[in-house]
């Protein structure tokens, strides 16, 4: 029986808490997408990174605080309406 309880997932990754850790998340890795840091394994390379909630917390609101920065520049501003002339 499994503990993982998962909260994303795809092809190439497993994003997970483990159901008796409350201070931490799991992040594994597979094939392309683990191929800054890898361990290889004979079935393939599978990374699997332990990452505290908190600083998990703080990397999610940095990547959302710098994208929406990013949204609000590319963004052009709204034009406003001439009056028409009678």
């Amino acid at each position: 029986m499994s503990t993982k309880s998962s909260l994303s997932y795809g092809k190439k990754f497993h994003f997970y808490e483990e159901v008796f850790e409350e201070d931490a998340v799991y992040l594994e890795l597979s094939g392309s997408a683990a191929a800054g840091a890898s361990i290889s394994l004979e079935d393939g390379v599978v990374v699997m990174v332990r990452i505290p909630k908190e600083i998990m917390n703080q990397i999610v609101m940095s990547y959302v605080d710098a994208n929406t920065t990013a949204v609000k520049i590319k963004q052009s501003p709204k034009r406003k309406k001439s009056p028409k002339s009678i």
